[in-house]
């Protein structure tokens, strides 16, 4: 008889993340929100929009900033400031404040579709325009909503020029009907294109988001990032080269900020460090904003 052969069994883990708290690493990549002036002042704008009254034409706006600025986590913070906590039982729900995005082609009637979605109302996506319509009619004064934040709404302009015309007007629609404020949120080329529209140009004031400075207030962003990870030693974060480091790393940009410290506290955990240190930045890989786009607009290189 021939003899079985013996099968060497699979690993039943690998080691790469042996010791590690991966309940920290959890901790580090969670997104959350902290205070911080940029933050604050902005949140602070949408209240006195919010608290505006009612009328035919209200005050509506664009906030505008970069990618990675920390714009969708501000309309975030905003409407759980905001919207009481829904717990399914019993009627008397409001919703203050809707959050949608906006439809990735710029199409109107998605627009409706996605607030539908939002404020959880059954809805078919084959109904015509006209019924969405009439449901939001119908819905919205029943929930007490009293802003629509409609985000990446530079969406609108991967549509044709009159795709783009009809969602601004559906804006400015909503906005009468409703006598409630919209605020929409994207890049600065939403704004160049948004305002060769006299109209809306006029309904819809400017908010550009700050990016941060080199200064005592990002150093104690920084040091918060780390103390929310469960890094107790701070002591390199509020050195000054460190910071002005971190800053042009990230371009001033809070997304950036958080995802370039994020990669950093993930290292120093991995190498079962309780402290970050400028020479981290050559292990983690990190590319630039800037250099990104510049990576992405090179061939690829062919290989003999």
């Amino acid at each position: 008889m021939t003899a079985a052969l013996k099968r060497t069994p699979p690993p039943t883990h690998i080691g790469l993340f042996d010791n590690i708290d991966e309940e920290r690493l959890e901790r580090i990549w969670t997104p959350f929100w902290l205070n911080y002036p940029e933050g604050t002042r902005a949140l602070e704008y949408l209240a006195r929009l919010l608290k505006q009254p009612k009328s035919h034409r209200p005050q509506s706006c664009l906030i505008i900033a970069d990618p990675a600025a920390g714009k969708t986590a501000l309309a975030k913070q905003f409407v759980k400031t905001v919207n009481p906590e829904f717990t399914g039982k019993g009627e008397g729900r409001t919703m203050p404040v809707v959050y949608v995005q906006a439809p990735p082609n710029g199409n109107a009637a998605l627009l409706y579709t996605a607030i539908l979605e939002s404020i959880g109302a059954p809805h078919r996506p084959t109904w015509l325009m006209n019924r969405k319509i009439f449901e939001l009619q119908n819905l919205l004064p029943k929930l007490g909503t009293r802003m629509l934040i409609v985000d990446e709404l530079h969406h609108i302009l991967a549509g044709t020029v009159r795709d783009r015309s009809v969602f601004l007007n559906v804006l400015k629609s909503l906005s009468s009907e409703f006598g409630i404020p919209i605020v929409g949120i994207g890049t600065k080329e939403l704004l160049r294109a948004m305002h060769t529209d006299e109209q809306f140009a006029s309904r819809f004031e400017p908010y550009r988001l700050k990016q941060w400075n080199a200064d005592e207030d990002y150093a104690r962003f920084l040091v918060q990032l780390c103390r929310h990870a469960g890094f107790k030693d701070t002591s390199a974060v509020k050195q000054k080269g460190f910071v002005r480091t971190i800053h042009r790393q990230s371009k001033g940009l809070t997304g950036e900020a958080w995802k370039l410290m994020s990669r950093l506290l993930e290292y120093a955990e991995t190498q079962g460090s309780d402290k970050l240190d400028i020479g981290m930045l050559e292990k983690i890989g990190w590319v630039m904003p800037g250099e990104r786009r510049w990576m992405a607009s090179q061939k690829p290189e062919r290989h003999a």
